[in-house]
């Protein structure tokens, strides 16, 4: 990585003995702006030493690490100080005490525009911290793939009033259904509808 300082997307599985080293290696890439790490036995603390090294850093993904609270907690201070736009902690174990860690998260970070934290142990209390944040969060954009009738995208209009809501339905009964609701509940234009097999009939402001 030393011999690459201009590298701005990095993919990497890195195993248990290595982070260290690794992380030494990865404070070179300053111009970095795009990084995803796997793997089992997750070093915190030397990422947490790397990370601020990284002043261009959009997009983080540390999914499936086995991320746990303490982790988040040694993790915290240097996400604070990037420029995040997607951060992506799905499936690890964090639990109700990430939950305060990850609103404080929120309120340092308003740009970032996607969290993805599906497959945690959060729990009501740290769902809630979660929420308490997004209820705040300026750049908040929510897109319901599959919508259906829209009721849960329809739903976070009420519940987060500052958001961009985009509703995507293939089905063209369901996605009817989806904008009478839209009407009735009177979300447009806050709440959008389109006919779309998943990402492919959004526009690109709404993927």
């Amino acid at each position: 990585l030393a011999t690459m300082p201009m590298l701005t997307s990095l993919h990497v599985t890195v195993q248990n003995a290595a982070w260290e080293p690794f992380a030494r290696e990865l404070e070179q890439c300053s111009q970095l702006k795009e990084l995803t790490l796997r793997a089992k036995l997750f070093d915190a603390r030397a990422v947490a030493a790397a990370l601020p090294r990284l002043l261009h850093l959009q997009t983080l993904c540390l999914s499936s690490c086995y991320l746990d609270d303490e982790d988040m907690q040694a993790l915290e201070a240097s996400l604070q100080l990037l420029p995040l736009r997607e951060l992506d902690l799905a499936s690890n174990w964090l639990s109700e005490e990430s939950g305060e860690c990850l609103e404080r998260l929120l309120d340092a970070q308003p740009h970032l525009q996607v969290l993805s934290v599906k497959d945690n142990m959060l729990g009501d209390e740290g769902v809630q911290a979660v929420a308490r944040a997004v209820c705040r969060h300026t750049a908040l954009r929510i897109l319901d793939l599959c919508s259906g009738s829209g009721c849960i995208g329809i739903a976070c209009a009420y519940a987060f009033p500052q958001a961009e809501i985009d509703l995507a339905e293939l089905d063209f009964g369901a996605l009817e259904v989806a904008k009478s609701n839209i009407l009735r509940h009177r979300c447009h234009p806050q709440v959008r509808a389109y006919e779309s097999d998943l990402f492919a009939g959004l526009p690109a402001d709404a993927q």
